[in-house]
């Protein structure tokens, strides 16, 4: 379709009836098996789909319109008084409802293409593993899970320079493209043309493993690993590919928590000091819960500013050596202060270099590791009852990265700037606030709580 407002081919529509085709085939089957084939063991299975439903978006270009009220340039008085507003104003309005682009510049032109086959997306989960009654109280076990995204909604941007002359080799052609880049686009009447459709799909796969103290004589305790690994696509290229796959931004493979509550055996009905009294109300009826929690660390990409070459694409860095060999062994912070100038560099940059002019880097995304997280939490707890039956008061003391007192760093700087090699690999921030998941400090608190 011919554009009205450039007259070359490829123009936004506006049509009045259905944009899409119905999906009426979103079966979400949800299935679940529990087989105790001996009288310790049991296995366990699921599997379930559920579609996710698509919330209509886009294909609302050009149906709103702005009008700006400017004085000529220099001129240093009111456009309008408040009191008088800005007088009449007239919207250029087609008759079809549409506004028409009245903009001095196309790339500020965006238009959203509807896959007229977009479908719902759906998601896929499934499980099998085997628990084990060690004793009385303890169970053990064993658990693969997985769930896969499928047909994920996500827009691409199709208008860009073609990868044949952005990747072409004729220096002289990329070099006249890269002065006048929008002349050059696919579509050069518009800059970004959306493409929404079923493009991404994404999977996640855990093995686990447990083992669990059931409460019995005060005790409760639960301890797990998890090993796992998410993929999706390879969201820092220009344009699509359903190949590019990368690890997920939260993908933390290897994750271990561990809790203990115990009940001390002090005071009225315990074990010891089973009476009334003073020492009852001071040293009776604690309750202690100890946690650790200890995760690897997100993915996290290279990225570049400043390079000395051009590009026609978007770009990524190169990898001069494996990347396992950018972190730097037996790496310590060094001076902290300061920052980020006084910091050991946790990556090696050397790793790293550039991409070619008129290329694509070769180096992925979130091929690194940022610091993992080790954390460690204690409660003390411990109530009174007051009037009988008409008062409780608790008292409870909390204590939040100790007694290890780590401070978990977040991500470090890993833009590769040879303007600035003084921020690479240093860190600026930590992880959570003072009572957040991974706090940055040790801490303890104490707080009383009254109920009547």
């Amino acid at each position: 379709m011919v554009d009205p407002v450039t007259g070359r081919m490829g123009a936004i529509t506006h049509p009045t009836g259905i944009i899409g085709k119905r999906d009426l085939n979103n079966f979400q089957p949800r299935i679940g098996l529990a087989w105790n084939f001996d009288p310790k063991w049991v296995f366990r299975s699921s599997f379930g789909i559920m579609t996710v439903d698509s919330n209509g978006q886009g294909g609302f270009d050009e149906y709103s319109g702005t009008f700006n009220i400017l004085q000529p340039t220099g001129d240093p008085r009111h456009v309008f008084d408040l009191k008088n507003g800005p007088g009449p104003i007239t919207y250029t309005v087609n008759p079809d409802g549409t506004v028409p682009y009245t903009g001095a510049s196309f790339g500020s032109r965006n238009a959203t293409w509807r896959d007229p086959n977009l479908r719902n997306a759906y998601i896929m989960n499934w499980s099998a593993g085997f628990q084990y009654q060690m004793a009385p109280t303890w169970v053990l076990s064993v658990m693969y899970q997985a769930t896969a995204g499928v047909g994920l909604q996500r827009s691409w941007n199709i208008n860009q320079i073609p990868l044949s002359i952005a990747l072409g080799g004729n220096t002289a052609l990329q070099d006249l493209v890269f002065q006048q880049q929008q002349n050059y686009m696919i579509y050069p009447q518009f800059g970004s043309v959306n493409l929404l459709s079923n493009f991404n799909h994404n999977t996640w796969h855990s093995g686990n493993i447990t083992i669990e103290k059931r409460y019995a004589r005060g005790l409760t305790l639960n301890a797990s690993f998890n090993f796992s690994k998410s993929l999706s696509n390879d969201d820092s290229l220009a344009y699509y590919t359903r190949a590019g796959k990368a690890r997920t931004a939260y993908d933390q493979q290897e994750n271990f928590g561990a809790y203990i509550i115990y009940e001390l055996p002090f005071g009225r009905g315990q074990r010891w000091m089973n009476r009334g009294g003073i020492l009852n109300a001071v040293l009776g009826g604690w309750k202690l819960d100890l946690s650790e929690n200890a995760l690897s660390g997100i993915p996290v990409s290279v990225g570049y500013s400043n390079s000395p070459y051009r590009y026609l694409t978007t770009t990524r860095v190169n990898a001069l050596a494996p990347v396992e060999t950018a972190k730097v062994p037996n790496w310590t912070i060094g001076n902290r202060f300061p920052v980020p100038g006084g910091q050991n560099p946790f990556f090696n940059m050397d790793v790293f270099a550039y991409a070619a002019p008129y290329t694509i880097g070769a180096l992925g995304s979130r091929v690194l590791e940022a610091p993992g997280i080790y954390w460690m939490q204690f409660f003390a707890t411990k109530s009174w009852r007051v009037f009988g039956e008409r008062a409780k008061l608790s008292v409870r003391l909390d204590g939040h990265n100790l007694p290890w007192k780590n401070p978990n760093l977040s991500a470090p700087n890993t833009t590769y700037n040879l303007n600035n090699t003084a921020a690479w690999g240093r860190f600026t921030g930590t992880v959570g606030d003072f009572s957040n998941f991974g706090s940055a400090q040790a801490n303890v608190q104490m707080s009383i709580r009254a109920e009547f």
